[in-house]
């Protein structure tokens, strides 16, 4: 597979900023994913099983003796429990999201197709809910959530062992053309829930061609190529026709969607569902006996006969025949039986038609609206997607309609949508720097509106018309409303005829005041209704994931004042504090005057503007957040539950590991060959495995039994602390004298401790009476041990060294008792009779006590240390201060001596009145 030209087309120059999009295929019934970040260019995201796709489903399996409480599996790990208990299962979702309930031929198709499971109606929204047999019930978008959630969830794993960072808020999804506003926005919603924040849907056509031009494709740049995508999945078949050209001087690759057909209940599903009641018609023909009706009524039955057929299609696409094998299908009844693939396919005879059906509609249907029916001599291939066009019955019907020749297999059938989709959103998203491949899509359907104001309706208006170009804005005029301003009005939206919503508009008055009074007195608002009257446009998208949306409306109005033209204009929209696009200044007004003229002020309003949806209620942000919080409660108790068995196994495996080793130690104390152990700890080893027989026995028939929602996980740490320091004893056995040699190591430290602390205490005593011995005082003194103690990094004074000193005491004291019991017990029979727990725990004990003292000496050692390092810091420090002061002192009284000198020369050199006189005579 060629995926280096993708890489080129994202990765030529480096990401502007540390982001990652994740890209899903969602099919319906595989999904695939790649994740996209700087350093990780198109890494297909692995299932837990290591496999590059993962089937769309989930089963949600009780734990016993726990009342709502239950186990979620995800793709490959649900298939054995869908097998077993099909009604914890939920597959294949993408057919019924955005479908109303009440659409019972679609219900009754999804449970015929998958038996076991139990829907029920959304009563305020009009959607499906699944309920499990817990009894808890979930809404479709919840569960596709938790579905999109366990992806994001790896996909994070992967990000952060690459990147360092694990967070991941953009994904891009892949969905067939035909679906509806209400399908899109359901699984916007459940992306959404699934803690994804900006969504973008790309059509799964579009993403096959984008990876098809990708992929090195040498276009002819001076003509342009027409290919045709065949996508027949599990569920629908689609036929997309496009054409590719490059750009002589850019070499710049586009694409444009010319044509597009479904054929929505022909797919992969179909072709199971034929073999499925074929191979149920041979049971019933082998059992004559078995109840038809009984046995097509068994959801276990019937979930292992459609897994059967499932698998018989997959080997009939390359042999010419397949074998069916169910162990105990009904009633303990084997059953086993070959279909053939001239019998599969004379079974669906009447449906052979319909494989080329979409590729004529497709070249038939002009969106690209050029007048020009398209000659399927033009097509220079037809490029073969989805995993049921393996099926040879289907590119032999293509090969007849166009030639063996034409049919290309150029793309990765599983993989083309998830890497193409991918790149799309790169360049849409303009999260890294890629080259582009233009795109030109069109709308398959009509998108129309109406407004009525105080219950009177307008004409329908065409917003967009079938064939009209993705991405764009257009303006609608409403035209000069009178006194709408003093009532209520709304704007409905449909799709193909269909309304899908209305947004209601009741403030309409007090948003004009708002504007008015943000403007200058020059803006007269009965003259602009008097004279040109108030003009309202509303604006209206159609954006790339085909989602029609009312934007905004704007009001404005013009009239003469003082030789200027007023203007007036307010949003009324859903959006607080949303400026008008500059396109909405756009406005009815007549040319201004030659005279100073004033500019349209954007204004910040806030307005009552609701959106009603008549047939599928979308989640509101409430609920999604609602959602969100219940799927975030789920994965936490998933994360507690997973912890909990990994300690269970981890404790699991340390115990039968122990008790080899156990047995091995009393062998060889036995035999007289160990060398670690004598006869005299025979009784201690011994014991441990008692304590080890009886945790093993715990595990079995209390964990397991009582499943693992009550048993907290420092319960069975402390097991696993315990096995721990078992295993320390057998491979460093201890005994009397090495708690003596221990205790005279701990009573070694205390006296240097005790000393370290009379040292102190007699330095600073001599530093003190220095300072007074120098005539400093013993205010000085205090002073200036106070600065030093604030600027020091160990505080010596919080340290409580008493505290620590006689804890010390107390460990010490528990070290001799140990070496007294030890030194009193004397020999160990091994062959006593009273062997018991209580014998491991008082070894665990002493075990975990010679442990921990042993550290505290070391942690006391370097208290030493530190204490050392900072007392011999202080005294230096004291000293410093007090030769300071004593400095300070001597250049005063220095000073003083000095000024008195001056006095006195002043005083001898003043003049007496006798030399006056004498000076004078």
């Amino acid at each position: 597979m060629k995926f280096l030209s993708i890489t080129y087309f994202v990765f030529i120059l480096a990401s502007v900023v540390q982001s990652a999009l994740l890209g899903i295929d969602y099919g319906g019934d595989f999904l695939k994913s790649t994740l996209i970040a700087p350093g990780i260019p198109f890494e297909i995201v692995l299932t837990l099983e290591t496999k590059r796709k993962e089937p769309l489903s989930i089963a949600m399996k009780s734990i016993a003796d726990s009342k709502n409480e239950f186990e979620r599996f995800y793709g490959y790990a649900s298939t054995p429990i869908c097998s077993r208990f099909p009604e914890t299962c939920v597959t294949a979702l993408k057919s019924l999201l955005g479908q109303p309930y009440s659409n019972q031929t679609l219900i009754e198709h999804y449970s015929s197709m998958h038996p076991g499971v139990q829907m029920l109606e959304n009563e305020k929204r009009g959607t499906v809910d699944f309920q499990f047999d817990d009894g808890s019930v979930y809404q479709i978008e919840e569960i596709n959530a938790m579905v999109l959630s366990h992806i994001k969830d790896r996909a994070q794993k992967f990000l952060k062992q690459e990147t360092g960072s694990s967070y991941l808020s953009d994904v891009v999804l892949t969905v067939p053309s035909y679906f509806t506003s209400s399908q899109r926005l359901a699984l916007i919603n459940s992306a959404n829930i699934a803690g994804f924040v900006n969504v973008r849907l790309i059509d799964d056509g579009v993403a096959v061609a984008v990876n098809y031009a990708s992929n090195n494709i040498k276009f002819n740049e001076k003509k342009k190529q027409y290919h045709l995508i065949y996508d027949m999945g599990s569920t629908s078949t689609k036929a997309t026709l496009l054409s590719f050209e490059k750009d002589e001087k850019s070499s710049d690759s586009s694409i444009e969607v010319l044509g597009y057909a479904v054929d929505q209940s022909l797919g992969g599903e179909h072709f199971t569902k034929t073999i499925f009641d074929l191979l149920k018609t041979k049971f019933l023909e082998k059992h004559p006996s078995v109840d038809a009706k009984a046995f097509t009524s068994n959801k276990k039955a019937m979930n292992k006969l459609w897994q059967s057929a499932e698998k018989t299609k997959l080997i009939l696409s390359a042999n010419n025949e397949a074998s069916s094998s169910v162990e105990s299908l009904y009633n303990d009844v084997d059953f086993r039986a070959i279909i053939s693939r001239q019998e599969f396919e004379a079974a669906n005879a009447a449906s052979i038609g319909r494989i080329i059906q979409p590729v004529l509609e497709s070249l038939a249907s002009d969106l690209s609206s050029s007048g020009k029916k398209f000659d399927i001599k033009q097509l220079d291939s037809i490029l073969l997607f989805g995993g049921s066009t393996r099926v040879p019955m289907v590119q032999k019907e293509l090969a007849n309609l166009v030639g063996k020749d034409s049919i290309s297999k150029n793309v990765n059938s599983d993989e083309a949508a998830v890497q193409g989709g991918t790149l799309r959103g790169v360049v849409l998203s303009k999260m890294f720097r890629a080259k582009e491949i233009g795109v030109t899509e069109h709308s398959l359907y009509d998108y129309d509106m109406d407004y009525s104001v105080d219950g009177k309706s307008s004409k329908k208006i065409s917003v967009f018309q079938k064939g009209s170009n993705l991405g764009n804005v257009v303006k609608i005029e409403l035209g000069n409303l009178k006194n709408i301003d003093n009532k209520e009005f709304e704007i409905n939206l449909y799709e193909n005829d269909e309304l899908v919503e209305t947004d209601k508009f009741k403030n309409a008055k007090s948003e004009i005041k708002k504007a008015v009074d943000k403007l200058s007195k020059e803006y007269d608002l009965e003259k602009c209704k008097k004279d040109s009257g108030l003009t309202y446009d509303a604006y209206f998208t159609l954006d790339y994931s085909r989602l029609f949306e009312l934007k905004n409306v704007t009001a404005s109005c013009s009239s003469e004042s003082n030789g200027s033209k007023g203007f007036l204009q307010g949003i009324l929209s859903n959006k607080d504090e949303e400026e008008i696009d500059e396109d909405a200044n756009d406005t009815n007004s007549t040319e201004p005057a030659k005279s100073k003229s004033i500019k349209p002020k954007k204004l910040n309003t806030i307005v009552s503007h609701s959106k009603e949806y008549p047939a599928i209620k979308p989640l509101t942000a409430i609920q999604r957040d609602s959602s969100e919080r219940k799927l975030r409660d789920l994965s936490y108790k998933d994360q507690i539950r997973v912890q909990k068995t990994e300690l269970m196994n981890s404790l699991e495996g340390e115990l039968y590991s122990l008790r080899s080793t156990v047995d091995d130690i009393i062998d060889e104390i036995g035999e007289g060959t160990s060398k670690k152990f004598t006869n005299k700890e025979m009784k201690y080893v011994k014991a441990f495995k008692q304590l080890i027989n009886d945790y093993l026995e715990w595990l079995e028939d209390q964990s397991y039994g009582k499943g693992l929602k009550d048993l907290k996980t420092s319960f069975i740490n402390k097991k696993i602390e315990k096995l721990n320091i078992i295993d320390s004893y057998l491979n460093n056995p201890i005994g009397a004298k090495h708690f003596t040699v221990l205790a005279n190591q701990g009573t070694k430290v205390y006296e240097e401790f005790s000393a370290l602390s009379k040292t102190f205490s007699d330095e600073f005593e001599a530093l003190s009476q220095t300072y007074l011995d120098n005539d400093l005082t013993i205010q000085n003194f205090e002073k200036d041990s106070q600065k030093i103690s604030k600027s020091a990094v160990l505080k010596i004074e919080e340290l409580n060294l008493e505290k620590e000193s006689l804890n010390f005491v107390e460990t010490l004291e528990k070290i001799d008792e140990v070496i007294n019991e030890l030194e009193s017990t004397g020999e160990r029979n091994g062959d006593d009779d009273d062997i018991s727990t209580e014998d491991a725990e008082q070894i665990l004990k002493s075990f975990r006590l010679y442990t921990t003292t042993s550290s505290k000496i070391v942690d006391l050692q370097k208290m030493i240390a530190k204490i050392e390092k900072e007392q011999s810091r202080r005294v230096k420090q004291l000293k410093k201060m007090m030769d300071s002061r004593l400095k300070k002192r001597k250049e005063k009284l220095e000073k003083t001596d000095d000024d008195s000198t001056l006095v006195e020369s002043s005083e001898q050199d003043k003049p007496t009145e006798d030399s006056n006189a004498h000076d004078e005579l």
